[in-house]
């Protein structure tokens, strides 16, 4: 299987839903199909970030990748790390991620509590086959003048740090499903030298 080898930093955002990779849109938010029978504990552990939506301002990071654990109680703690250039020290944020109550599927409501503000964003897992890939898609309803718009991410994950080409065909394929989904923002994330920072 042949990799694709990143070497010219493209920068993505994956902590707050306000200064993520984002598109917006008009109206309400697509009603997206999501993974149905949701294995959370298969799900659990390390993804690394390998494309978004773009980001709305550039700040110098990279190697962006999410940890999740199951607690007893059900709840999932997540902590996001990202590298900074050029120091390439990792920072990590924690927050929680809960599964939407009613049908057995990949509706959760994450939080990242941010300058003391604690706000529930939806994070959908669209598809994933919990050992190579996962699609994950948010929208969030916004009133700008009067007018009623939403605001749109999307994030490719993958297990391995080094993204495998048929993992990338599976990641669009499961995009190709919901045409409400533009394909034509979505970008290659970074992760040159990230095994030497970890």
């Amino acid at each position: 299987m042949e990799k694709i080898m990143l070497f010219f930093p493209v920068i993505f955002l994956l902590y707050f839903p306000r200064i993520e990779g984002q598109v917006e849109g008009d109206g309400k938010c697509p009603d997206i199909p999501v993974q149905q029978n949701f294995n959370i504990d298969s799900y659990m552990g390390k993804w690394y970030q390998h494309a978004s939506y773009p980001s709305k301002i550039d700040l110098p990071s990279t190697c962006h990748n999410a940890e999740y654990t199951l607690l007893p109680n059900g709840v999932i703690l997540v902590g996001n790390s990202k590298t900074f250039y050029p120091s390439m020290k990792k920072k990590t944020i924690k927050g929680t991620l809960k599964q939407v109550p009613g049908e057995n599927e990949g509706k959760f409501l994450i939080n990242f509590p941010f300058k003391r503000v604690n706000r529930e964003t939806p994070y959908w897992v669209l598809e994933t086959d919990y050992h190579s890939y996962a699609v994950v898609w948010s929208c969030r309803e916004n009133i700008n003048n009067g007018k009623l718009t939403n605001t749109r991410y999307l994030w490719f994950l993958t297990r391995s740090e080094d993204l495998l080409l048929d993992t990338l065909d599976a990641l669009y394929d499961a995009i190709g499903k919901s045409p409400e989904i533009s394909q034509y923002e979505i970008e290659l994330s970074d992760h040159y030298k990230c095994n030497t920072t970890s």
